[in-house]
Formats: C-alpha cells, structure tokens, sequence
C-alpha cells in the first residue's frame, strides 16, 4: 500500500539539502577569505611592504590567520558530513518520490546563478539533464512503459533559472499545464527536459541531443513527428543540439 502524503513531511528540511547547504557555505567562506588576502596582500605591495610568496598570500601572523580560516571552515564541512552521513538514510528515504514544487523553483534559481561551481564540486543541488514524462524518469537506457504514448513527441524545454516545474500549474501558480494542452489539442505526448541552466549552452545541448536520441530511438510506439516548445535559453540549448 503507498504511504499517504504527510505535507509536514515534504515540507522537512532534507539532510542531503542541509549538507548542500553546508557545503556551499564552506565554499564562500574559502572564497571570500582567498579575495579578502589577495586584495590584503595587492595593498601590502602597493606600499612597499613584502607580502607573501604566493600570489594572494600574505605573510607572517596575517597569512596564518587567513589560512586558519581556510582551515576551519573546511574541518567544519567534513564534520558536517560525519553528522550527515549518520541521519542521511533514514530521513531522505521517507521523502522518497515528493518533489517539493518550492524546492524545485529554488534549486532551479540556484543552478541558473552558480550551476557550473555546483556541478565542479559535485554539490547535490547541481541538477543533471533528465527527460520526463507523465512522472517517469525516461533515463534512455531500457524501452520506457508510457501509458497511451503516441507517434507524436512534444519536447519542452525551460528557460534560465527556471525547472520543468515552471510547465505546470500550482496553487501559488495558477494557469495553463503546457503539456495536457498539447496532449488535448494535437494528440501529442509531452516530455519536460530539466537540465542545470548555469552551465554552457553548448554543454547541455550535447547532453540533450545525446538524451533524446536515445530516449526516442527506445520510445514505446514509432516517432512519427518531434515538436519543441522553448522558452528563452531552451531555444538557444534545442538549436545547438539540433547541430550536436
């Protein structure tokens, strides 16, 4: 029996999100402390003074206590996984299969600003090119099962700082679902790519273009017609991947 919705649940702060979180504090701390001694050490030269050996490292006590800092805030993320890994299981796995339309926006936005350092450090808010439909993940590796699936693919792709999420309707956002209305009027089947917005267009396109060949070359009836709706940056990533 499927366990009923618990709104209190998916509305609980995931522990892989707070180790996300944590991580990318860390990160801005090591970055801003790695600014703050290479403007230090700039001022230094700029009177005469010797600064340190490295470029953006000072000497003496003043490089000492920036790279104490460097040094706290990353003994600080690797408790903060030590503490994570022993909650991660049992409370991530009780969420499994919500999606949080609000998470979703924010992870969204977050990839748009800084998708290419999310995935550089392998952050887990760093969104990887996935194609979707009707609630399944078409992972383009076995013949996906798509109830009623038509020869007739409707591909939709979302704009910068934005997520598949933005296609559908929600209580703070009322309106039309994008993808029922190209189902209704034309007997299409539609598919949402979510992909990281903050990596280059020409990355994603590769990914895309690699994706939906494989997903529609394995596509449960015969592709008879592939149609795109793109908003803003979708259509720069759809026309690369037409030439990827």
């Amino acid at each position: 029996m499927a366990r009923p919705s618990n709104p209190a649940l998916s509305r609980r702060p995931r522990v892989s999100d707070i180790r996300s979180i944590a991580h990318l504090a860390v990160d801005a701390t090591v970055g801003v402390s790695d600014i703050s001694e290479a403007v230090h050490q700039s001022v230094l030269r700029s009177i005469g003074v010797p600064s340190g050996g490295a470029p953006g490292r000072t000497r003496g006590i003043t490089g000492l206590v920036y790279a104490s800092v460097r040094g706290i805030a990353r003994l600080v993320g690797r408790c903060v996984d030590v503490a994570t890994d022993q909650l991660q299981t049992g409370s991530d796995s009780l969420q499994t299969g919500t999606e949080n339309p609000q998470r979703q926006a924010a992870i969204a936005v977050l990839n748009g600003v800084m998708g290419d350092h999310l995935a550089a450090t392998g952050n887990q808010f760093a969104v990887t090119m996935s194609l979707r439909c009707r609630g399944v993940h078409l992972d383009g590796l076995t013949r996906p099962v798509i109830p009623q699936a038509t020869g007739k693919v409707v591909l939709l792709i979302h704009g910068l700082c934005m997520s598949d999420c933005q296609w559908h309707p929600s209580q703070s956002k009322p309106g039309a679902d994008y993808g029922h209305v190209m189902e209704s009027a034309m007997g299409c089947t539609p598919v949402f790519a979510r992909y990281n917005s903050g990596l280059p267009i020409a990355t994603n396109a590769e990914l895309l273009s690699a994706q939906l060949e494989r997903v529609l070359s394995r596509w449960p009836t015969p592709v008879e017609e592939l149609l795109v709706i793109a908003h803003s940056m979708g259509g720069l990533v759809i026309r690369s991947a037409v030439h990827a």
